[in-house]
């Protein structure tokens, strides 16, 4: 198999072999840090991102203990401090990590249910019974645009109102609906500003689980580079997608394997930047969080989860983790041909339906 790229155009430098990196999440400051907060439930944008209305020790260092300030003022202040008081091998980082827009695929699941869809259905480019609506390297549906367009305007609230600190980097997944995701949340993060936010850095290993799906085979790099002219592709990236298998899917110590190691290229690309973005995938996302010791938190479409990152590097190399072997597609539980909600004809209905509600 192909290794991801190791390099960006900005000159990764990777960690010698001699040290590594160790992660941990901080917990304490976010709603969702916390084992009573329901994932399925829990809305961010109704909730100030998560961030927890509370004072914190480093307030009576500020003018007026911060009676004036907000709260993500307050808290960009702890983690400013945090950083200035750190040892030389540590750091503190706030990720911002986001899923994706709902794709045509998340409709095609919800459609033919989890069996079908796993056994036969992801397995195609489009729908069987109307081409246009294609599966491969799959696009944001209506719905999922407005969800982004949601996030996008949280941001611009948060920014504007609560004077949080927006990504000083973002990093997105290479399949188009991380790629579209990503362009309508922080394109227009310029205009509160005036300055252009960073360029948005494509990086192959924060896409989805490798393999069958092919929701999850990207496009190619000249496609990606055609739709967004403006985003930053690493030297290493292949113009084909070399990564992706059409008879096994990867497991997931070797998706905990290559989430660990992006995270390793960000950090060390960026040693003095605190606040990141990064935009990719339910399973990718999932792998992150434990890589970096958080609890478990899966995101429903479009949904940023706030981390605030402890870094240390420590002696020695990283422990090598077991390969497992990657696996075969699922075995059909009946025919899938007969497989589709009640209450709608085709697949093709229920996508009209689906975004008729989305409006």
């Amino acid at each position: 198999m192909n290794s991801f790229e190791r390099s960006s155009s900005r000159g990764t430098r990777p960690l010698a072999t001699t040290a590594h990196f160790r992660y941990s999440s901080v917990p304490g400051f976010f709603l969702q840090d916390d084992p009573k907060t329901d994932p399925l439930t829990f809305d961010a944008m109704t909730s100030n991102f998560g961030l927890v209305d509370q004072k914190l020790d480093t307030d009576a260092r500020l003018p007026d203990k911060g009676k004036n300030l907000t709260q993500w003022q307050r808290f960009a202040f702890k983690i400013s401090t945090l950083n200035k008081e750190a040892i030389d091998t540590e750091s503190y980082k706030l990720l911002f990590i986001g899923r994706h827009g709902k794709g045509y695929h998340n409709l095609g699941k919800e459609y033919y249910g989890s069996n079908a869809w796993d056994c036969y259905y992801r397995t195609l480019s489009a729908d069987p019974k109307n081409a246009s609506l294609v599966w491969s390297d799959s696009t944001l549906t209506l719905g999922g645009v407005r969800e982004a367009c949601k996030v996008r305007d949280f941001w611009v609230k948060l920014i504007k109102e609560e004077r949080a600190s927006a990504p000083e980097t973002y990093y997105t997944s290479p399949l188009e609906r991380a790629c579209h995701t990503t362009d309508i949340i922080f394109k227009s993060l310029s205009l509160l500003s005036g300055v252009s936010p960073p360029v948005p850095m494509v990086k192959e290993p924060l896409r989805e689980r490798l393999g069958i799906a092919t929701s999850d085979r990207r496009s190619s790099r000249d496609t990606i580079s055609e739709r967004y002219p403006h985003f930053e592709i690493g030297p290493t990236f292949t113009e084909n997608d070399e990564l992706w298998r059409k008879d096994l899917r990867e497991p997931d110590m070797a998706i905990h394997t290559r989430l660990q190691e992006v995270l390793d290229e960000v950090i060390t690309d960026n040693p003095t930047a605190t606040y990141i973005s990064l935009t990719s995938h339910s399973s990718a996302i999932t792998a992150l969080l434990k890589v970096i010791g958080h609890r478990p938190f899966p995101l429903r479409t479009s949904v940023v989860i706030p981390v605030l990152l402890r870094v240390q590097k420590v002696p020695g190399p990283r422990p090598e983790q077991p390969d497992e072997p990657w696996s075969h597609n699922v075995k059909c539980e009946g025919d899938p041909l007969q497989a589709g909600l009640d209450g709608f004809d085709s697949f093709s209905d229920y996508v009209k339906f689906a975004e008729s509600e989305e409006l």
